[in-house]
């Protein structure tokens, strides 16, 4: 039983309920009143909702119940109470309930459909079909359903066919499944009429409330999962895959993500069930469209990558699972969804938790491996550098597999920024082999690309990576020549100490004389690095020489060879 204070707060709530309803009838969407009276309403049931999973209002027999619990009399007399009874009774609604986990944007969303006009419920699916259109998950409600009786109308408390407190023959014949349930093995499930009522059984439990039952069910059934027996295994999937179907059409969405769970475990693991594992798939499918156009991405995470992962299994289990697992990731790559994916999870960039970043990122991944190219366009169109950043995260995780798009890419033109950041993303997961594409774009117009070019190249390393440094050395941009040459010095390229030396010693070009001594200071620096004995006679004659007039040479060059023969001779 609810506690009377809570009890209490849920009868206030309801002045703020009716009020932010009124308001968003009377007043144009962006006004202050509007928004006022939804923020108060949210924070009340936040309060609520902080010690209790839901806040039910339900409605029998003209008394309002809240939690289950009837109202006592004074209050079902309120003025708050007779408003709200009165919204009830003129959309047709018999219960609504806040579940725990409800966004400001959720209930916004929601109370803009109940400030609709009546007509706009007479559709298919009535109000639960509208609610459940928005992609509002944390509300339930439930339509009043009227049943002809001995030529009277009766009303229902439930949908046709199911009653929320189940009796006569239907309660037997429920009480009698799960006895049987409860007494029997795993091999039960495979029993044709337990396999025929099953969902049915499932689906009433869950309208009735029955948490407890239902969470027993679940356990039994993913127990049943792990079977020896395939053919155990096989109909307990197919059970589960039908009760999916009821509770998609009741837009018991939680449900069905605790549901996916369950079968996506199942289908890591999977090794026989052919049909029944291509059966769970299409409706996993459906469910990930569901969430990520709703806004739920942060369901799918696990339910994309336990696909991804039996698709890129080598070897393979069984090859039509594979199969189907390939097919089913790809298609959702290839649909409209990455593109939503993408347009949620970037929407707002760092307003989410890490795990929930990562959650994102994680899906990214697993579908842009299978669609480089619509990550690539987005990251080319993008004016958002923050959610260039992301894809670009995205697709280092994608690994070697994405190299080859992107050297068509270099191929092609862009930005600047894309350029450079194609650049960074070749850096990062290419290899030895990719390093002549980078060389290329040493000879971007653009510094900021050549910038990049010579970090990549310093990432992948090696003895080309020097040399070609080394060869690109004058047609770098000015600015970062003496970049360069603390590159080379970092590879430890040898065959460039000659060079280096001559850098040390000889006066640099006119052209360059912005940036000569910190050419040489960098020359210098790198000579001690490889601790390059032969070096030594230029490296003291800077720390000895004087200059015309007199004058030493710069402080910064002669620091940097005496700090470079303090290096050799160590």
């Amino acid at each position: 039983m609810v506690s009377f204070r809570s009890s209490q707060k849920a009868v206030d709530l309801l002045f703020a309920l009716n009020g932010a309803i009124t308001n968003i009838r009377l007043y144009p969407p962006d006004s202050n009143i509007v928004a006022s009276g939804i923020q108060r309403l949210y924070q009340a049931i936040a309060d609520i909702l902080e010690t209790e999973e839901s806040l039910e209002y339900a409605e029998a027999e003209s008394k309002l119940l809240i939690q289950g619990d009837v109202l006592r009399e004074k209050l079902q007399n309120a003025d708050r109470v007779r408003a709200f009874k009165g919204i009830m009774a003129e959309l047709g609604v018999n219960s609504i309930a806040f579940e725990r986990g409800l966004g400001e944007d959720e209930l916004k969303a929601f109370l803009e459909i109940l400030a609709k006009p009546a007509e706009a419920f007479d559709t298919d699916g009535g109000l639960p079909g509208l609610v459940e259109k928005q992609g509002i998950f944390h509300v339930r409600v439930a339509e009043k359903v009227y049943v002809k009786s001995d030529g009277a109308k009766q009303q229902s408390t439930g949908p046709e066919g199911e009653q929320q407190h189940v009796s006569g023959p239907a309660a037997g014949l429920l009480a009698d499944a799960l006895k049987r349930i409860a007494g029997s093995g795993d091999e039960i499930f495979t029993d044709a009429k337990m396999e025929a009522s099953l969902p049915d059984v499932f689906s009433q439990l869950v309208y009735a409330g029955e948490k407890k039952v239902v969470a027993m069910l679940l356990k039994r059934m993913e127990k049943a999962l792990a079977h020896e027996d395939v053919a155990i295994r096989k109909s307990v999937a197919a059970i589960m895959s039908r009760v999916d179907e009821k509770l998609e059409s009741t837009g018991h969405t939680g449900l069905r993500v605790e549901l996916s769970k369950i079968l996506s475990a199942w289908a890591r693991f999977e090794t026989e069930a052919v049909d029944a594992f291509e059966m769970v798939s299409g409706r996993t499918a459906n469910l990930v469209r569901r969430l990520v156009k709703s806004g739920k991405r942060d369901q799918v995470a696990r339910i994309i990558d336990s696909y991804d992962r039996i698709a890129r299994e080598v070897p393979a289990r069984n090859d039509a699972i594979q199969n189907i697992a390939q097919n089913m990731v790809q298609q959702l790559a290839e649909e409209e969804l990455l593109d939503d994916l993408m347009a949620k999870t970037f929407k707002k960039t760092g307003q989410t938790g890490q795990e929930s970043q990562k959650e994102d990122i994680d899906s990214l991944v697993s579908l842009g491996s299978k669609n480089m190219e619509t990550l690539l366009d987005r990251l080319r169109d993008s004016n958002d550098m923050s959610e260039r950043n992301r894809i670009i995260q995205t697709i280092t995780q994608v690994g070697l597999q994405a190299a080859p798009h992107l050297l068509k890419r270099l191929e092609e033109d862009g930005p600047w920024y894309y350029t450079r950041n194609l650049v960074l993303l070749l850096g990062r997961l290419g290899n030895e082999g990719h390093l002549p594409a980078l060389e290329k774009c040493l000879d971007s117009p653009d510094y900021r690309v050549q910038r990049e070019a010579i970090k990549s190249i310093q990432a992948i390393g090696g003895q080309d990576a020097g040399r070609i440094l080394n060869d690109k050395f004058e047609y770098v941009d000015e600015q970062l020549q003496p970049y360069v040459i603390s590159v080379i010095g970092a590879l430890q390229y040898e065959p460039a100490i000659p060079w280096l030396i001559d850098q040390v010693s000889s006066s640099p070009l006119v052209a360059r004389r912005g940036n000569r001594d910190e050419i040489r200071e960098k020359a210098c620096e790198a000579l001690g690095r490889m601790r390059a004995g032969q070096a030594i006679s230029a490296l003291d004659s800077i720390i000895r020489k004087k200059k015309f007039f007199g004058r030493k040479e710069p402080e910064s060059v002669r620091s940097a060879a005496v700090r470079a023969l303090a290096e050799i001779k160590r």
